[in-house]
């Protein structure tokens, strides 16, 4: 099995936190059995001895069935069928070193939903997709790379493209994004469109919730956004 670890923001996550014991449980050990796509057969007969083989007397089916169910209610995961095969794909997901998974891909529905950072997933928008909050975050760290590669992938630009930034969520995938973005402009732009866009109504409102994330502001070139401003209403009169 892969080794794993859960982020620190983990214990605060609005999820995690809804679940209860066994579910928080089961998903623990999920982490450490799907693959590096986070997708495994949902088949709970192979889930309970695979995941549960020193408690077969205490965890039944029907008890893997409910947790997993828990789960996906929660959007910790998501179920899908393919080739009547049911199969699961973990939400909240980092990629790891592998190229492609030995399990089918998910359907066009659930790749919509999914928060994962992967080529072909993209995190969804913060402002866009209330729901998720600062969740969109992965709760996994992979140690696929080691730590000299990813404090190289850190360049001196978009290390002051993160000190601008007013959200600090997703930094690896943001770094990546910075690579990545082969169309940027100067940072003088760059820059001056985060200041501004820093005072828009969007940004202000409900604490900065609505702030998109790094990653997401980078591959959707968020650098060109209209700014919308609201109009204060004077007293009548």
């Amino acid at each position: 099995m892969p080794n794993r670890y859960l982020r620190a923001t983990f214990i605060d996550s609005k999820r995690i936190n809804a679940l209860s014991a066994n579910a928080e449980r089961l998903f623990c050990r999920l982490l450490v059995y799907v693959d590096d796509f986070g997708r495994c057969e949902a088949c709970p007969t192979l889930l309970r001895g695979k995941l549960f083989a020193r408690q077969l007397d205490r965890v039944s089916e029907n008890d893997i069935i409910s947790w997993v169910e828990e789960l996906a209610k929660n959007k910790l995961l998501f179920l899908y069928t393919h080739v009547g095969e049911r199969f699961i794909q973990m939400n909240t997901w980092e990629q790891g070193r592998a190229k492609q998974s030995r399990f089918p891909q998910p359907p066009t529905d659930v790749n919509k939903c999914l928060q994962m950072y992967a080529h072909e997933n993209k995190c969804p928008d913060s402002d866009t997709d209330t729901d998720s909050d600062t969740e969109c975050e992965s709760l996994v760290i992979h140690p696929s790379a080691s730590a000299t590669q990813q404090k190289n992938i850190y360049s001196e630009d978009f290390k002051a493209f993160w000190k601008a930034y007013p959200r600090k969520v997703g930094k690896l995938a943001a770094a990546k994004a910075w690579a990545h973005a082969k169309e940027k402009p100067t940072m003088d732009i760059i820059l001056a469109a985060i200041d501004n866009q820093r005072k828009c109504q969007q940004w202000i409102k409900d604490g900065g919730d609505f702030i998109p994330h790094p990653a997401t502001w980078l591959n959707q070139g968020r650098w060109d956004d209209e700014l919308t401003t609201s109009k204060k209403r004077g007293p009548n009169i």
